[in-house]
């Protein structure tokens, strides 16, 4: 940039005032003609030894052309968070999207119509052996805005005791032999994983 201005500005004042400007707006352009990560929802279930999870993530075009963004998907493996047993991805009519796979993520796209909302649903069962998991939300940070909403519900069954849940502020509500936590977040962005915790009655 600097190299540029420079070169203008020796040539014409007004020039490199012009190309200053331009230079400046460019980065707002380029944001603008992006994918925006709108809202997540999502269910966990706990089991005694696996956690099955099922995700919903609304992304929107505020561009009056198609977009397609290629999305990692990342899971925090570990020796005591395995990969993934099994996983789908389909869309909002759910048709499935195919991906790819690597150590510790999962690589699919999302093609979202101009002027428009798409929806794509991840499921997964993780092997939980030693009665946690964690869900990746410090991603959110990397995207341009925070989403307009994030929802995170956590279902367990009779036999299970929660111990503890990262996040605070949630409702419990109990519904038949489960029992539901439901955290609800506007305007959401965090540096921080969700981590939930329990044990066996």
């Amino acid at each position: 940039m600097k190299i540029l201005s420079r070169l203008f500005f020796q040539n014409n004042l007004f020039t490199g005032k012009i190309l200053f400007v331009y230079l400046c707006l460019f980065p707002i352009l380029l944001l603008g003609a992006d994918l925006i990560f709108h809202s997540e929802h999502l269910e966990f279930e706990i089991f005694p030894e696996r956690c099955e999870v099922t995700g919903y993530y609304t992304f929107r075009n505020d561009n009056p052309d198609p977009l397609q963004k290629t999305l990692i998907y990342p899971f925090p493996v570990q020796e005591t968070l395995p990969f993934p047993a099994s996983l789908s991805v389909t869309d909002s009519s759910g048709i499935p999207i195919a991906y790819e796979r690597g150590a510790n993520e999962i690589i699919f796209p999302v093609i979202v119509p101009g002027e428009s909302c798409s929806t794509c649903k991840v499921c997964y069962t993780q092997p939980t052996p030693e009665h946690f998991i964690e869900y990746i939300l410090n991603t959110t940070m990397r995207w341009h805005f925070p989403l307009t909403s994030a929802e995170f519900i956590i279902i367990a069954p009779s036999d299970i005791q929660i111990e503890s849940i990262s996040m605070s502020d949630y409702k419990v509500s109990r519904e038949n032999d489960k029992t539901k936590y439901r955290i609800f977040r506007e305007n959401f962005s965090t540096d921080k994983n969700l981590i939930i915790k329990w044990s066996l009655k």
